[in-house]
């Protein structure tokens, strides 16, 4: 079972999700890059690195919630959100804006965010 945009309308949901499968290493340490779509258009709305040994924080939805608001003017009604990246303080921030939860296996995501995770690791490592 998967999840299609086809079955969305533009920015009605984003989805939170890990282009990274292997944490890229850089001399300030080991990143993960998370990123933000739009799961109607597929556009990456922003993408930011994290720090492979920690949890996506409140500080880090902030931002790139923030930065999707900067393209649409808006906030979506419901994010999705990759399993393992779900935790209290995504789920706490995003309802702060009104906007609903749901956690979703990444495997069920695939057919939204895949070609951005493909194209980001063959580019990135």
């Amino acid at each position: 079972m998967g999840i299609y945009p086809g079955e969305y309308r533009i920015n009605e949901v984003w989805i939170l999700f890990k282009l990274t499968g292997q944490p890229i290493a850089v001399r300030e340490g080991a990143f993960h890059y998370v990123g933000l779509m739009d799961a109607a258009s597929c556009f990456i709305l922003c993408l930011i690195p994290i720090p492979a040994d920690k949890a996506v924080s409140k500080m880090h939805l902030q931002d790139l919630v923030k930065r999707g608001w900067i393209h649409k003017k808006a906030y979506p009604s419901r994010l999705l959100v990759a399993t393992e990246l779900l935790n209290a303080d995504v789920e706490a921030e995003a309802q702060s804006k009104g906007i609903s939860v749901l956690g979703v296996p990444e495997s069920q995501l695939k057919s939204i965010i895949g070609e951005a995770q493909d194209d980001f690791r063959k580019r990135f490592g």
